[in-house]
């Protein structure tokens, strides 16, 4: 009985992530330093990333746009860095919808 509650859990969360437009598919946090990589965009449903709440408002083939904590919105091209709020973004790559992305 408990399988099929797993099973509906499972599939319940997988909707959830595809509805919200964006999902972190993995990030990792290490001395104040996290390595991030998501899909699409996200302006409802920031992202929750230690304490700060990222918005991926905007993606192109060489650029994103960031909002981190409700700041104003930070055009960040491929490789390179900027200050966006009380962070700093470096975006590393962008394949298609998959952006990868450091914040300190």
């Amino acid at each position: 009985m408990i399988r099929p509650f797993r099973a509906v859990a499972v599939l319940m969360l997988g909707a959830g992530l595809v509805l919200t437009g964006c999902q972190v598919n993995s990030h990792t946090c290490r001395n104040g330093e996290c390595h991030v990589t998501t899909t699409g965009t996200n302006n409802a449903n920031p992202l929750e990333i230690n304490d700060w709440e990222i918005r991926v408002t905007a993606l192109s083939a060489d650029s994103a746009t960031f909002s981190v904590d409700r700041s104003r919105r930070v055009e960040i091209p491929v490789g390179q860095s900027a200050r966006v709020g009380r962070t700093t973004i470096t975006v590393t790559s962008i394949e298609g919808e998959t952006i990868k992305f450091d914040i300190e």
